[in-house]
């Protein structure tokens, strides 16, 4: 089984997933997507201030 992601597996989750959680007093939100292999990853972002996503962490999703 593997055990990290590549930054592709990153853009895959981010861009295919939905937001499940969000932060609005610290800006931040929770995106749950795929990886490419299948498995269900979330991420933790923000938005900066030139409009660019910064990913703060990534984890494999168990709920």
């Amino acid at each position: 089984m593997q055990d990290k992601f590549n930054i592709h597996d990153v853009e895959n989750g981010i861009l295919t997933g939905k937001i499940r959680k969000n932060w609005p007093k610290e800006q931040k939100f929770e995106i749950i997507g795929k990886a490419l292999d299948g498995r269900v990853i979330g991420a933790v972002c923000r938005f900066t201030k030139g409009g660019k996503v910064r990913v703060i962490t990534v984890y494999e999703d168990k709920e």
